[in-house]
C-alpha cells in the first residue's frame, strides 16, 4: 500500500494563537450549553488510548462515538436541535444514514415525529434502523444531494422544520459536545483528527478545541475518491461537488444551499487528509483487529490517515474522533478479507505471523510505541432558498443536467479507481449530447410553443429529445450492473458500485424512486400513509392490485362487487378468478353501491370516479366516503379505484382516511395524462397503504411489472402546478366543445353529450379531457356509421385548416376522435373525443367541424329528423 502523503492545505484560520475569534467563541459557548441539554438522553462515551498507533513522539487517543446511542455522534446534534420543539412536532431531514438515525432517536426520545429522506446509496443497515426507530423513511435520489432537495421541498410544502445534517448551528453545537467530554476526561490535545462529511462535526469539535487550546492542530479526513480541490477553493464550495460511492458512505455529503457554518469551516480547517478506499478498509480492519472496535468507514478514515503515514509531523497528544459504528455486514466482511500488499503492515496487523505477537508494534511500517513516560495501557477515562414552481413544464424535460452529471460521475469514478474507458462509445455519447443540446436549444426558442407544446413539429422535437436523453442515460448501462471489478467496466451509474442489494433492473433503481416521488407530488397523491409505485402499464398496475387482494383481502368463496363498469381488461382478469363470487351493481349511485356490498357481504368494491363509457357516468366518491365513515363492517373491506380518467383530480386517500373507512388501493394508466400527451411508452402507477408498500414492491419485482429504466428515462417531468394548468386548460376546452354540440339547434335533441363539466362543484382539481357523443336513435350507434362520421369530421377539419386526428386513447395535445367500440366487446359504440391543448379559436373550429359532421350524418340516416 502506498504511504505517499496526501495532505492538502485548506488555509489556516485565526485559531493559530493570534487571539480568540468571536464566531468560534460563540459556537464554543453553544457547545458548552448543549452539554446540559442533551446529557439526560446521550451517552458519555469513553475516551481511550490506542497505543498501537503511537510513535516515538506521538500519543494516540480515541473518542468512541461508535458507542453513542443511535450508533454515532449524530444523536448529539439531533437532540440539541430538537430540544427546542414542542411535544408531537413533526420535523424533516435528509441523511446518508447516521444523521437520520440520530434525528429518529431524538424525535422518539423527545416525543416528536420525523420524516427522513435517504438516498438509495445509504447503508441498508442504517436505513432499516431509521425505520425501526420510528421515523417515516422515504428512499429517493442517487446521492444525499438529491435526497436533500426532495426533503427541503417536502418541508417547505408542508411548512415543517428541516433539520440539516450539515447546515444547522444547533446540530453542530450538539455534535461538539463530544470534544468537550474528551478534554474534560483526558485533557487538551495537540492534534485532533476529525472525519469531514458536511462539516457539522468539524465545526463543533474544532470550535471547542481551539477555544480551550488555540494551538490545536485540526486535521480533517476525507475519501480520496471524492476528488475535491481543498486548498484551491473555499471548504463550502469544495463540499458542493458530487460524491461517488465510498466505504465511508457517511461522509458522502454534498452541500446544496447556503451553509451558516461556511465561515466557521474556513476559519477552522487547515489541513485535509485524503485517504483511499483501500486505506479506509485497512482502518476498519485495524480498529477491529487491534482494539476490538467496530467502526464504520467514516470514522475509520481517522485511523486510516495515521496508518497510511499521511499525517506527517504529528507530535504530542493526538485524538481521533471515531464517529460511528453503523457498518453493514457486507462492508465489514470486505474489510476483514481486504488485500494488504505492504509486507510490514501485513505482519504488523497479524495477517502474517512471523514475529512474536508482543513484538508486532516494533515492525517497521507500523507506528512504534509512544514516547517514554507516557502510559502504555489502553485505559479509558471518563433552511434553504425557496422558489416559485416551474410553470414551463417542458423545461424539466429539456434539461440534460442529470445526464451530464451522470457522465461526469462515471468519468471521475473511472479516473479515481484507474478503470479503462471505452473511447469510441464515450465519443459517440458526446456526439449524442451535442445533438440533444441542439434539440433543447431549438425548443427553448420563442417560436417553439413552450410551455404548452404546440401540437405538430415542436412536439415531435420534444419527443425525439426525450428518446435521445434515454440513450444518454442508459446507452452504456447494464440491466444487471457490476458491483466491483478489475480492468473491465460493466456499469454506468456509479451508484451500483459497492451496492448491497440485487442489481436486476426489475428490482428498481434510484431514478425510479425519484420519479415515483415526483409523480406523487404532480398528481396530488401525497399522503403520509401511502406510497406510489410506477409500473410498466396500467394493466401492470392492476396486476399488482389483484395480487395484493389475493394475498391480503380475499379468500376462496368471498364476494367482489363492481360498479356497472370497470375497465374491460381489468374485468376480464378479475372475473377469471372463479374461486370468487362476482356481483355487478345496477347503478353508479354511491348509496346503491353501499347497499349492494352489504347485501352480498362483498369484501372488495371496485368503483371509479369517472367511467370510460358513453355518458361518462360518475361514482360520487365523496358521498361514498360519507356513507362508509364509521359504518359497521367497512373497516374490514377494500375499495379499489382506477383514477385514469381524472388523473390527479382528487386524492382518494384523503377522502378515505377516517375511522371505519375501507382500505384503499388506487391505480391508473400513466400512459395518458401523466405523459403530457407525448405518448412515449406504456406506463402505470399504483398507490397503496404504507404497510402494503413492501409486499407490493415484491409483487412488482417478481412479476416483472416494474417501469424499466429505458421507459423511465423517457418519462416527462413536471410539478403539480404545471400539470394542473394543462389539465384545467383541456377541461375548459372540453367544455367548449360540449357546449357547442349541446347548443347547436340542428343536433341538440338528437344526441347525448357526456362530459365531466361539473368537476369544480364536485371538488375535483379538473374534469379530464374526454367527451362522449351518443345518438338518440340506437341504430345510429353502429361502428360503420360512426366511422363515417369521423371521416366527415376529418374532412371538415381539413377544410377549416385545424388539426384533428383519429385514434384511440386520450390525454394528447392534439384533439383526437374514435369510435369507442374498439375498446370493449359487448357494448354499443359511441363517439369519444380526447380534447387537446389548442387555443380557444382552434377548439371552436374543431367543435364546428364536429357539429357539421354530426348534422350531416343525422340528415342522411335519421328519417325522423326534419331538415332545416
Amino acid at each position: 500500500m502506498s504511504t505517499a502523503v496526501s495532505l492538502h492545505s485548506a488555509g489556516h484560520g485565526p485559531h493559530d494563537g493570534s487571539g480568540a475569534d468571536p464566531l468560534l467563541s460563540t459556537l464554543a459557548a453553544d457547545v458548552h450549553d448543549a452539554r446540559g441539554r442533551i446529557a439526560p438522553h446521550s451517552v458519555r462515551t469513553p475516551t481511550v488510548r490506542l497505543p498501537w498507533l503511537d510513535t516515538e513522539h506521538r500519543e494516540v487517543w480515541a473518542k468512541l462515538e461508535c458507542w453513542q446511542v443511535s450508533g454515532s455522534f449524530k444523536a448529539r446534534g439531533a437532540l440539541n436541535a430538537l430540544a427546542g420543539f414542542e411535544h408531537g412536532q413533526m420535523s424533516v431531514t435528509a441523511s446518508a444514514g447516521n444523521h437520520g438515525l440520530g434525528v429518529a432517536f431524538a424525535a422518539r426520545t423527545l416525543g416528536q415525529q420525523t420524516r427522513v429522506f435517504v438516498p438509495a446509496t445509504a447503508s441498508e443497515l442504517k436505513v432499516r434502523r431509521i425505520a425501526a426507530a420510528g421515523a417515516q423513511v422515504t428512499v429517493v435520489g442517487r446521492d444525499l444531494k438529491e435526497a436533500t432537495d426532495h426533503a427541503v421541498e417536502y418541508a417547505q410544502r408542508h411548512k415543517l422544520p428541516f433539520i440539516s445534517p450539515y447546515a444547522d448551528w444547533n446540530v453542530a453545537a450538539g455534535q461538539g459536545t463530544c470534544m468537550a467530554e474528551a478534554i474534560e476526561d483526558a485533557g487538551d490535545f495537540d492534534t485532533v483528527v476529525v472525519p469531514l462529511g458536511g462539516g457539522g462535526l468539524l465545526s463543533g469539535v474544532g470550535a471547542y478545541a481551539v477555544q480551550q487550546s488555540p494551538d490545536t492542530r485540526l486535521i480533517a479526513t476525507h475519501p480520496e475518491v471524492f476528488n475535491r480541490p481543498f486548498g484551491q477553493d473555499s471548504v463550502d464550495n469544495c463540499l458542493r461537488r458530487a460524491t461517488p460511492p465510498t466505504y465511508a458512505d457517511g461522509l458522502a455529503v454534498q452541500h446544496t444551499f447556503a451553509n451558516p457554518l461556511a465561515d466557521v469551516l474556513d476559519r477552522l480547517l487547515g489541513e485535509v487528509c485524503s485517504v483511499s478506499e483501500n486505506e479506509i478498509v485497512l482502518g476498519i480492519y485495524a480498529l477491529l483487529h487491534e482494539h476490538s472496535l467496530l467502526v464504520e468507514g467514516a470514522g475509520a478514515t481517522t485511523a486510516a490517515a495515521l496508518l497510511s503515514g499521511k499525517v506527517p509531523g504529528d507530535t504530542g497528544r493526538t485524538l481521533l474522533i471515531l464517529s460511528g459504528g453503523n457498518i453493514s455486514s457486507s462492508a465489514l466482511a470486505r474489510a476483514i478479507v481486504a488485500e494488504v500488499h505492504d509486507e510490514h503492515l501485513r505482519i504488523g496487523l497479524g495477517l502474517r505471523r512471523n514475529v512474536p505477537v508482543l513484538e508486532k508494534n516494533e515492525v517497521a511500517g507500523l507506528p512504534r510505541q509512544r514516547a517514554t513516560g507516557l502510559p502504555q495501557d489502553s485505559t479509558a477515562v471518563g433552511s434553504p432558498v425557496t422558489g416559485s414552481p416551474d410553470t414551463r413544464w417542458a423545461e424539466r424535460s429539456l434539461s440534460l443536467d442529470d445526464t451530464a452529471a451522470r457522465a461526469e460521475d462515471h468519468q471521475r469514478y473511472l479516473e479515481a479507481v484507474a478503470l479503462p474507458k471505452g473511447k469510441v462509445a464515450h465519443e459517440a455519447l458526446d456526439r449524442l449530447r451535442d445533438l440533444a443540446d441542439d434539440l433543447a436549444q431549438e425548443l427553448r426558442s420563442p417560436d417553439s410553443g413552450l410551455p404548452d407544446v404546440a401540437p405538430g413539429a415542436q412536439e415531435d422535437t420534444l419527443r425525439l429529445l426525450l428518446r435521445v436523453r434515454e440513450t444518454l442515460t442508459n446507452g452504456l448501462e447494464w440491466a444487471s450492473p457490476a458491483y466491483d471489478q478489475s480492468q473491465r467496466v460493466n456499469f454506468y451509474d456509479t451508484s451500483a458500485q459497492a451496492a448491497g442489494g440485487v442489481n436486476y433492473a426489475r428490482y428498481g433503481t434510484n431514478d425510479l424512486r425519484t420519479l415515483e416521488l415526483g409523480l406523487t407530488e404532480m398528481l396530488g397523491l401525497t399522503h403520509g400513509a401511502s406510497e406510489l409505485l410506477a409500473t410498466s402499464s396500467g394493466m401492470a398496475a392492476y396486476q399488482v392490485v389483484e395480487s395484493l387482494l389475493l394475498r391480503h383481502a380475499v379468500e376462496p368463496g368471498d364476494t367482489v362487487a363492481y360498479a356497472p363498469y370497470i375497465y374491460f381488461e381489468a374485468a376480464e382478469q378479475l372475473e377469471g378468478l372463479r374461486f370468487l363470487n362476482h356481483v355487478r351493481a345496477d347503478s353508479y349511485d354511491a348509496d346503491r353501491l353501499v347497499e349492494v356490498v352489504e347485501e352480498r357481504n362483498a369484501k372488495v368494491l371496485f368503483a371509479d370516479p369517472v367511467n370510460n363509457v358513453a355518458g361518462l357516468p360518475v361514482v360520487d366518491l365523496h358521498r361514498l366516503a360519507e356513507l362508509t365513515e364509521g359504518r359497521d363492517g367497512w373497516a374490514d373491506r377494500w375499495l379499489v379505484v382506477d383514477g385514469t380518467m381524472i388523473s390527479g383530480g382528487l386524492n382518494v386517500f384523503d377522502l378515505f382516511g377516517k375511522p371505519g373507512h375501507p382500505q384503499v388501493l388506487y391505480y391508473e394508466s400513466a400512459s395518458k395524462y401523466a405523459q403530457f400527451g407525448l405518448d412515449l411508452q406504456m406506463a402505470g402507477l399504483v398507490v397503496v397503504p404504507s404497510h402494503l408498500a413492501a409486499p407490493a414492491r415484491t409483487i412488482r419485482r417478481n412479476t416483472g411489472t416494474i417501469l424499466y429504466p429505458d421507459a423511465l428515462a423517457r418519462f416527462p417531468r413536471a410539478d403539480r402546478s404545471a400539470y394542473l394548468a394543462r389539465m384545467v386548460q383541456m377541461s375548459a376546452n372540453t367544455r367548449v366543445i360540449a357546449d357547442v354540440l349541446r347548443g347547436d339547434p340542428r343536433i341538440a335533441e338528437h344526441i347525448r353529450v357526456g362530459c365531466a363539466d361539473d368537476w369544480a362543484t364536485r371538488g375535483w382539481a379538473h374534469g379530464g379531457a374526454v367527451l362522449t357523443v351518443e345518438f338518440g336513435r340506437a341504430g345510429l350507434n353502429n361502428r360503420d356509421g360512426l366511422e363515417a362520421v369521423i371521416e366527415r369530421m376529418l374532412g371538415n377539419a381539413r377544410s377549416r385548416g385545424v388539426p384533428l386526428v383519429k385514434g384511440l386513447s386520450f390525454g394528447f395535445s392534439t384533439t383526437r376522435i374514435s369510435a369507442a367500440s374498439a375498446m370493449a366487446q359487448g357494448s354499443d359504440p359511441f363517439l369519444r373525443f380526447s380534447v387537446g391543448t389548442h387555443d380557444r379559436q382552434e377548439i371552436r373550429e374543431q367543435a364546428a367541424a364536429a357539429a357539421d359532421a354530426v348534422f350531416e350524418y343525422l340528415r342522411t340516416f335519421d328519417v325522423s329528423m326534419s331538415e332545416g
